[in-house]
This record gives structure tokens, C-alpha cells and sequence, in this order.
């Protein structure tokens, strides 16, 4: 059984590596977006400062620049938070792994329910439901 979850492991953090290096472009394209939307941005304020363009069109313009600022920062966001999120789930399989390891001589089969309940609350802090109402269980940290 210890096998199987590690190797279970092992197979989904290799996905989450390629997931990650397409973060990596997808966040660099997305830096580089938001640096030519703040040229655009200062082009523009130029050319209305110079009045070559009248305020309808400067206002109008750098609305369009804004909503597409506002959707590249979420986009960025929405990056960062998954990429916080699988930092926090590399921890917490990184103490899965160890206490499987130290489980290994543990006799998992004769346990009774109270010790499967003691070890579980010394490995789990909380199980929380994400927004499809699915149980996920969030570990304990050591403080090694």
C-alpha cells in the first residue's frame, strides 16, 4: 500500500513539473504584456499632452489599455496563487513521504480503528472542501 501512494506520488509531481515549466512562459509572456501595455499607456499620454489626440479619444484608449491590464494582472494572479498552492501540496507530500517511509514498519494492518484515528490526527491538521465540494486533506507541519 505505502508503495503504491508513493509511487502515485511520484507520477503526479512529474506532471506538475511540465505544468510548471508552461507557467514560466505563460508568466514571462504576461510580465512582458504588462510592460508594453505601460508604453502604450505613456505613448498615449504623450500624444494627448501634445494634443494630437482630443481627451474623448485619450480617455476611451486608455480604458481599453486598462481592461486589458486589469486581464493580464488576473491572469498573473490566478498563476501565482496555483503556483503558491502546489508549493504548499510539495510540502505537505514531502511529509507524506516521510511519515510513509517511517510507516513502513509500523503493523498498518492490525491497527484498530482508535490508532488509525490517532494517526491520522497526528498526520492531518484539517480536510477542506474546494468549490466542487470535494475533500482534500490539508497536513500537519512539522516543526523540524
Amino acid at each position: 500500500m505505502i508503495r503504491e501512494i508513493e509511487t502515485a506520488i511520484l507520477r503526479e509531481s512529474a506532471g506538475h513539473a511540465l505544468e510548471i515549466a508552461d507557467e514560466a512562459t505563460a508568466l514571462d509572456a504576461l510580465t512582458r504584456t504588462l510592460a508594453e501595455i505601460d508604453a502604450a499607456e505613456n505613448r498615449l499620454y504623450e500624444r494627448w499632452d501634445e494634443k494630437r489626440i482630443t481627451a474623448a479619444i485619450y480617455e476611451g484608449q486608455l480604458a481599453r489599455l486598462e481592461a486589458q491590464r486589469r486581464d493580464a494582472e488576473q491572469s498573473k494572479r490566478q498563476i501565482l496563487d496555483r503556483q503558491r498552492v502546489l508549493q504548499r501540496v510539495a510540502r505537505g507530500t514531502a511529509v507524506l513521504r516521510e511519515m510513509l517511509n517511517a510507516a513502513q514498519d509500523l503493523p498498518l494492518d492490525s491497527f484498530t480503528p482508535a490508532e488509525w484515528t490517532t494517526l491520522f490526527d497526528a498526520l492531518v491538521a484539517d480536510v477542506v472542501l474546494d468549490t466542487q465540494r470535494r475533500p482534500t486533506l490539508r497536513w500537519r507541519h512539522t516543526s523540524d
